[in-house]
C-alpha cells in the first residue's frame, strides 16, 4: 500500500466520521427540542386537573400531583 493510498483512506475516515457526528448532533437537538414523548393519559389527567382548579376557584395548578394519590390510582 503506497503513502498516498494511506492518506487518502485516512482522509476518507475522517471525513465520515465527521459525518457522523454531525448527524449524532442534529439527532441530539432533534431530542431536546421534542422533549419527553407525553401519554394521552397524562396530558387528559393535566387537563382535568386545570379544569378542576378552575371550577373550585384556585389560581395555581399543581404542574405534579402528590405521589401517594398518583400511586393509588
Amino acid at each position: 500500500m503506497s503513502q498516498e493510498t494511506s492518506w487518502t483512506i485516512e482522509e476518507m475516515s475522517r471525513a465520515m466520521r465527521a459525518e457522523r457526528m454531525a448527524d449524532a448532533e442534529r439527532y441530539r437537538l432533534a431530542v431536546a427540542v421534542a422533549g419527553k414523548p407525553r401519554s394521552p393519559r397524562l396530558i387528559l389527567a393535566k387537563a382535568l386537573r386545570s379544569l378542576a382548579s378552575l371550577l373550585d376557584g384556585e389560581v395555581g395548578v399543581q404542574a405534579q400531583p402528590e405521589r401517594r394519590l398518583a400511586r393509588a390510582v
